[in-house]
């Protein structure tokens, strides 16, 4: 069952690093996005997601 777990988080953390690249986020600071954890990735996301939001204002 752990297996299944991994695989689907790397699954998650794979769908996460390609909609950061389409927006153009490219490293989260030091690090290039696949050297992120997946909590690190959503945290990245949600605050791409709130500067678009800022944008639109």
């Amino acid at each position: 069952m752990g297996s299944a777990f991994n695989e689907g988080e790397h699954g998650k953390k794979n769908v996460i690093i390609q909609e950061l690249i389409y927006q153009g986020v490219f490293k989260v600071g030091e690090k290039q996005l696949y050297q992120l954890s997946l909590r690190e990735l959503e945290t990245a996301y949600h605050e791409v997601l709130r500067e678009h939001e800022d944008e639109d204002k």
